[in-house]
């Protein structure tokens, strides 16, 4: 980038010798200045004066002043005696961003001399900006952990004889056997990582129940219709499309029952939000559970 140098005429271009700079306490924005010690063995540089930045950004003013290192101290090593003057000329660059920086030079007791630019208003090296988090990435891994915390229930099945008044937990042939299942909550699952976060909702979609006796499986997309135990069966037959009726008994089935098995099918979503938001749907899950079911027949009982 272009640097744009000014150079400034002062009463100091008459002056015959360079006028001396007073000395300044060093705070933890200055900055040693070093040369190259012309006397091996090492240290290879020596340091020969400290810098300290100035306050002024309006691109004029007055050069900042640098501490000499006087007395043959040298700064550690053993390093000459310097000092340093600003440019007779008042020599000023503005370069990019404002900074204003100032011809020096510096004459040492060893013989060694030069010159070098120092910035007036610069607050040391810019700090490393933080990179932008891969918030994709991270979304990605929180739908992850979201997703694997999810703790479905099972479809807690339920049937019309599974409160029968004896105890018994029996189905009838030739009756309609109805299913539901009483877990009907949606289930929830959130991760978080600072200010973005996902959450995942699973939602019971639909029941299936394989009666266990090689007939057809029995599919209830709204999970199946409760029974009124309060209410005579005969007033509500018909009531519900998630039934079974069994035409024969479990008589020589192991354990003299069938195993029913019901399936619950989920529907999973999900939502994000914070530096970056998202929706969207997942793969469907399912939860299952097992149990016997003696299937027999009511006896009729003629009295006379």
């Amino acid at each position: 980038m272009p640097v744009t140098r000014i150079l400034v005429l002062t009463a100091a271009l008459v002056a015959a010798l360079l006028y001396a700079t007073p000395a300044m306490a060093q705070s933890d924005d200055c900055v040693e200045i070093t040369q190259p010690n012309p006397n091996p063995p090492p240290p290879s540089e020596v340091t020969v004066g400290v810098y300290c930045p100035g306050d002024d950004d309006s691109g004029g003013g007055d050069p900042p002043p640098v501490t000499p290192i006087g007395d043959g101290g040298g700064g550690g090593g053993g390093g000459p005696s310097c000092t340093w003057e600003p440019s007779p000329f008042h020599e000023m660059e503005i370069r990019p961003n404002g900074e204003v920086w100032w011809r020096y030079y510096y004459e040492c007791d060893d013989g060694t001399s030069g010159d070098t630019w120092l910035c007036g208003n610069c607050d040391g090296p810019p700090e490393a900006e933080e990179p932008e988090p891969d918030w994709e990435a991270m979304q990605a891994d929180l739908l992850l952990e979201a997703t694997g915390s999810l703790d479905l229930p099972g479809p807690q099945l339920r049937h019309l004889y599974d409160s029968a008044p004896d105890g018994q937990v029996l189905g009838v042939v030739q009756a309609e056997t109805w299913w539901w299942t009483e877990t009907a909550a949606p289930i929830t699952a959130r991760a978080e990582d600072g200010p973005l976060w996902v959450e995942v909702t699973a939602a019971p979609a639909a029941l299936e129940v394989d009666p266990g006796d090689g007939g057809p499986v029995v599919s209830c997309p709204d999970g199946g219709v409760a029974y009124d135990f309060g209410r005579a069966y005969h007033d509500q037959e018909g009531g519900s499309d998630c039934v079974h009726v069994y035409q024969r008994t479990s008589a020589g089935q192991p354990g003299e029952a069938f195993t029913v098995t019901g399936t619950l099918h989920w529907q999973v979503q999900w939502v994000s939000g914070g530096p970056i938001s998202g929706a969207g749907g997942l793969p469907s899950d399912a939860t299952t559970e097992t149990f016997e079911l003696p299937v027999g027949e009511l006896q009729s009982v003629v009295s006379r």
